[in-house]
């Protein structure tokens, strides 16, 4: 089927009256070390902000060349899918020279936006200040930091340490442990002491996946010990003009930041910190895939790059745990709680010999108090707070920790993507109609499939919504990260004089816009042979064109949705994932 690139008309949002961003590009000061001996700067970051509150919006990294017009994609993608609240137009945004200015007049026109010069940006600037104080030394990488403290981390032991990591991510232990447990590891250090350290795992609760590790009993209790006075302190949303929870959220991060744990979480390749990413591509370490990327951080004053005797600590711990796992497996254990199994873990190269390492699977002391609750036996209850170190450590504000409690987290395994927030509806009834449709990749922010076929068949039943469609097309397409998404059914795939637009679970009061995850295939009144259109991410707008195949009664054996016939290879979901491919293995 031809495809033709074309521009896409963002959905109409509504006007958030009174409400003015401030948008202003600060550095990021400091200088990444590269193989070579070679420097180079760390770049600028387009800040968002929201004036009154000095809430952030986004914050989009950028090279400080990059041209003036690219802020126009960036704010565009801010209103679409902002950091805090729905999707919204201000009614004011404030830039501090006139170049800036005219170049978003021109760029946000159909937006009906009012855009204002302003000498100083105090929202931006204060945001600025924060990011810099308190995540300013994610400065160096993994070597340079070794280096600052007078010792050497060579590139073997640095691979070492990624492929451990590696193991340990496709293992996913996770979905078995919370922090209801925790292991005791018991190892002799370089320096010949006994040290015993305590880590639980990551990721079952709705955090980054990964673990958390703390060298005594009575740092990993201060965690449980924090000035909370209520969980509903701490909302998964916080209300924008609600300065005392904003003020409750920074201070939780202050107290989160000052107790010593060294941690490991998997980010994505575009979220890493620029030192590690261009230290991983430059040494071509393997990574679990290009959104696991190992992130290594240290707390206690503030949060860094984990230092040499850290990375040795967490080197020791996911061998421990993957050896211990794997002898649970072969020994026939009544339980496994309190167990002391012998795990012999390598050597990190030139950085750590060979050890002996003790561990036991022990009861967490600090999740039996009585203010806490067992998932496991009560699934209405609240969960537990969760540490989400990955999101602790981002470029811009304290406040962004108030994802560290996450209010809806299953007790059970976690799934892969959350179910849409629609109220309370009537099960939609059983159909016997199957639904053949094709789905055409058209365009999108990766050029080289513009000459070929991709496309995936989907087979679905009449019962099943525009929201299924869309998850389908997400497995089939094999993305990795959920973004806000429509589908056009009007005449052709650009008319979208009907529409239905996702908002991801936020409140929209556009009347004009259907909500797919209640438009029933049935009641679409569709035809053999019809086309119409969806775009997923409306920032790096993912383009489809989709065909009505076959419309027909009776539905046969299997599952559905499902996948029919599949031509091409899907593009990865963000443009540089390729890139190093064949490096990360």
């Amino acid at each position: 089927m031809p495809r033709k690139k074309r521009k896409t008309v963002p959905p109409k949002l509504p006007l958030s009256a009174g409400e003015v961003w401030e948008i202003g590009q600060r550095p990021l000061t400091g200088l990444v070390s590269l193989p070579d001996d070679a420097t180079v700067e760390l770049p600028t970051m387009l800040f968002v902000v929201e004036a009154d509150s000095g809430s952030p919006i986004s914050g989009v990294p950028m090279m400080p060349d990059a041209p003036l017009s690219d802020w126009v994609d960036h704010l565009k993608q801010a209103m679409h899918e902002p950091m805090f609240g729905a999707p919204r137009r201000p009614e004011v945004m404030r830039v501090s020279s006139e170049a800036e200015a005219e170049v978003l007049r021109t760029g946000l026109d159909e937006a009906e936006i009012t855009i204002e010069v302003t000498e100083v940006l105090e929202a931006v600037d204060d945001v600025h200040t924060k990011a810099m104080n308190m995540f300013g030394h994610v400065q160096n990488d993994y070597r340079a930091q070794a280096d600052t403290a007078g010792e050497t981390l060579s590139d073997d032991a640095l691979r070492a340490l990624y492929s451990v990591a590696q193991r340990f991510y496709r293992k996913a232990l996770w979905e078995e442990f919370d922090d209801s447990e925790i292991f005791s590891i018991a190892f002799q250090t370089v320096e010949g002491q006994t040290q015993t350290n305590y880590v639980f795992l990551m990721g079952i609760m709705g955090e980054e996946f990964g673990l958390a590790l703390y060298a005594s009993l009575d740092d990993l209790q201060r965690v449980y010990d924090l000035d909370i006075d209520d969980v509903e302190t701490f909302p998964p949303t916080l209300d924008e003009d609600d300065e005392e929870a904003w003020e409750a959220s920074a201070d939780m991060a202050a107290q989160l930041l000052s107790v010593p744990s060294i941690s490991l979480s998997y980010t994505p390749k575009r979220d890493l910190p620029q030192p590690l990413l261009e230290e991983a591509q430059a040494l071509k370490l393997p990574v679990a895939k290009q959104s696991a990327y190992p992130l290594m951080m240290r707390t206690g004053q503030g949060m860094q790059v984990a230092n040499l005797a850290d990375l040795r600590q967490i080197f020791v711990a996911l061998h421990a745990i993957l050896g211990w796992d794997q002898q649970v497996e072969t020994v026939d254990l009544e339980d496994e709680i309190d167990e002391t199994l012998t795990v012999e873990v390598p050597a990190m190269a030139d950085a750590l010999p060979a050890l002996t390492a003790e561990v036991t699977l022990i009861v967490n002391p600090f999740t039996e108090d009585e203010d806490f609750v067992d998932l496991d036996d009560d699934d209405d209850a609240e969960p537990l707070i969760s540490i989400d170190v990955n999101r602790m450590r981002e470029l811009l504000d304290p406040s962004l920790l108030q994802e560290l409690e996450d209010i809806d987290a299953p007790s059970q395994k976690q799934p892969k993507r959350a179910a849409p927030q629609t109220g309370d509806q009537p099960p939609a009834a059983k159909s016997n109609q199957v639904y053949t449709v094709k789905v055409f990749l058209t365009a999108g922010p990766v050029e080289a499939f513009e000459d070929e076929e991709i496309s995936r068949e989907i087979l679905l039943l009449g019962h099943h919504t525009l929201h299924d469609l869309h998850q389908a097309i997400f497995d089939a397409f094999e993305r990795e990260e959920e973004h806000l998404y429509e589908f056009n059914l009007g005449a052709s795939p650009q008319d979208r004089s009907r529409l239905y637009f996702y908002s991801g679970g936020w409140n929209d009061d556009d009347e004009d816009t259907g909500d797919p995850t209640t438009a029933v295939f049935d009641e679409l009144d569709l035809s053999e042979g019809q086309y119409f259109g969806y775009i997923f991410d409306m920032g790096d707008e993912w383009e489809h064109v989709i065909e009505v195949i076959s419309i027909k009664s009776g539905p046969g054996k299997g599952k559905y949705p499902r996948m029919g016939k599949k031509i091409g290879a899907a593009p990865p979901q963000y443009p540089d994932d390729d890139e190093d491919d064949d490096d990360f293995e």
